[in-house]
């Protein structure tokens, strides 16, 4: 019984580690300016609303990069994080319509070849209620530190949650990973 306590404090401590900090969770820590931009740009017609004219279908063609350039500095990378299997999981700000500055979190994972500048994989896990951005930063890393350690959203969900924390999915609006977009019932609002 003498080793117990060591043994447990020493299991403690490295089960404790695994936890990453904040500077492990930057864009920077895993992509450089570069990269950021340019995986932003692949991301951009997911999240960010359709350019006027455009579909789900046609929100990709060469005629619409103008406008996503022009819409790269209001959408911010929060979090990055390696998934353990060739890609990141990833919490981008994106502005929300609203009368005082406000943003929603997008998280997901994504798996980008940097060589062919192309998004091989990207998946949306939840988006958040639009928020301040000190409510943003608070609960934004609470949450996404629940994710990247595979720990249950559900207390969260609008459904159950008191405060509004995640917003989507919710009992009518479920992602689409075929279609890497959201999928509507009900009449439910739609993030955009």
């Amino acid at each position: 019984m003498k080793f117990a306590l060591p043994t447990f404090a020493l299991l403690a401590l490295m089960l404790g580690s695994c936890t990453p900090t904040q500077e492990e969770l930057t864009p920077d820590a895993h992509w450089t300016a570069t990269s950021q931009d340019r995986i932003k740009m692949q991301v951009l017609p997911y999240v960010a609303k359709l350019p006027k004219n455009a579909t789900h279908e046609t929100k990709f063609d060469s005629v619409y990069l103008p406008y996503y350039k022009g819409l790269m500095d209001r959408f911010t990378w929060r979090h990055v994080y390696p998934d353990g299997a060739d890609g990141f999981y990833f919490s981008l700000e994106r502005p929300a319509a609203s009368l005082y500055d406000k943003k929603v979190l997008i998280v997901g994972r994504l798996r980008y070849d940097e060589a062919r500048d192309t998004l091989l994989a990207y998946e949306e896990a939840f988006w958040t209620f639009k928020m301040t951005q000190d409510e943003l930063a608070a609960r934004g890393d609470l949450l996404f530190g629940r994710y990247i350690a595979g720990k249950s959203l559900d207390a969260y969900l609008p459904e159950v949650a008191q405060e509004e924390y995640i917003e989507f999915p919710d009992a009518n609006n479920s992602y689409d990973t075929h279609a890497r977009r959201w999928v509507f019932g009900g009449s439910g609002p739609r993030p955009e």
